[in-house]
């Protein structure tokens, strides 16, 4: 049985209480790139995208499915933002990729009852 949206936000939201300690803040934002709303880097990540996408590929797969949900979640905030903004092109293209990502996070929970009796 599929838990809900607010179990997968309590249990993503728990994982992330954990590890907060051994993140480290970065300085104060000093270039334009850095004060943009979507910063091209991951906040309180000091490595590469590449690192960071290794990182995500070694967890175990119901927590990269928790992971792609909440990203899913995040997704379509942002495309009813747009909407209400009038920018319904970019609305559109982000509903898409919030619902392909809840799709992507199906398809990784399948993975996980697969591979779950042998963790």
């Amino acid at each position: 049985m599929e838990r809900s949206h607010s179990g997968l936000v309590r249990t993503l939201g728990k994982r992330v209480y954990r590890n907060v300690s051994r993140v480290r803040l970065p300085p104060s934002p000093r270039t334009k790139e850095e004060q943009m709303k979507h910063p091209t880097r991951i906040n309180g990540f000091s490595g590469s995208i590449q690192d960071a996408a290794r990182a995500i590929a070694v967890m175990r797969y119901d927590g990269i499915r928790d992971l792609f949900r909440a990203l899913a979640v995040e997704f379509k905030a942002e495309a009813e933002k747009d909407e209400k903004s009038g920018r319904r092109k970019l609305a559109t293209q982000l509903q898409i990729l919030a619902f392909t990502t809840e799709m992507s996070a199906g398809i990784l929970d399948q993975i996980w009852k697969l591979c779950k009796k042998y963790m």
